[in-house]
């Protein structure tokens, strides 16, 4: 089993058997979807194919991109700086669309089927929930700053930053 590691200061690290070697640059949010490998890190995203390591292509994307995930033939990623999440072309790296997604958003989760996007909105205090097109159907409002999300058999968890120093779950 292949394993991936992005570490914002060592680098792109691949390796299986124990061993890891480097294979690009610094960055913050990993995806692997279709056979690609994208990392982002800074305002680039680096797209690599997942078994040979090659490096394939690169993409601008805003900064502080803090996930990355699949959603069907896109990459969505999610700017803390930008307070949006992008959606870019798998193949070629086109930036297809761009929408909001809170305050300092903290976090994305795809759904077990595929089909959704959750997003914790950071200081928005929202957890958004967007559709394969990146329409935004749903939004709730949750105690505190949105930190994490992720998907639960039937549900959505959110982690929350509700007073300085404590977590809400």
């Amino acid at each position: 089993m292949k394993i991936f590691v992005a570490d914002g200061e060592s680098g792109l690290m691949a390796g299986s058997g124990g061993e890891l070697k480097k294979i690009g640059p610094p960055g913050e949010a990993l995806c692997l979807q279709g056979g690609y490998l994208y990392c982002a890190g800074g305002s680039r995203c680096r797209c690599y194919h997942a078994q040979s390591e090659e490096r394939l292509f690169d993409l601008s994307l805003p900064s502080g991109i803090c996930g990355l995930s699949g959603m069907g033939n896109v990459i969505c990623a999610l700017s803390q700086d930008g307070d949006c999440l992008c959606a870019f072309c798998m193949a070629t790296g086109e930036m297809r669309y761009s929408v909001p997604a809170g305050i300092y958003p903290r976090d994305c989760c795809k759904s077990p089927c595929g089909k959704y996007l959750a997003v914790a909105g950071g200081l928005s205090g929202e957890i958004l929930l967007f559709d394969e097109s990146l329409c935004c159907l749903k939004k709730y409002r949750v105690p505190g700053a949105a930190c994490g999300v992720c998907f639960l058999p039937r549900g959505i968890a959110a982690l929350c930053a509700v007073e300085e120093g404590e977590l809400s779950s």
